[in-house]
C-alpha cells in the first residue's frame, strides 16, 4: 500500500488489479459503494446489480461457483469448468 492508503486496492499476484483502478467517482453511480453487498454485484452500468438475474438465496461467490456446478453437487469438477 502507498502512504496515505487505509486499504489495499491492488493484489501483488493478481496483476490486473493494478492495471485496472478502482474509480474515484463511484458516488455518482452507486449508492455508498463502500459498502459490501451479499446479493448484488453493482457496477457503474448496473447500479443495483443485474436485477432480472435471480439470486436463489445466494451470494455473488455462491452464483458464480454454482454455474460451474454443473450437476449441482456441491463440487466442481474440472471437466465442468470446461464445459
Amino acid at each position: 500500500m502507498e502512504d496515505g492508503e487505509c486499504i489495499a486496492t491492488e493484489a501483488p499476484k493478481a496483476p490486473v488489479t493494478k492495471e485496472r483502478k478502482i474509480g474515484t467517482d463511484l458516488e455518482k453511480y452507486i449508492a455508498k459503494p463502500y459498502v459490501a453487498r451479499a446479493l448484488q454485484a453493482p457496477d457503474v452500468g448496473n447500479p443495483d446489480g443485474t436485477k432480472e438475474h435471480p439470486d436463489n438465496g445466494m451470494t455473488v461467490l455462491q452464483q458464480h461457483v454454482a454455474f460451474f456446478d454443473q450437476d449441482n453437487d456441491g463440487v466442481v469438477y474440472p471437466w465442468e469448468t470446461f464445459k
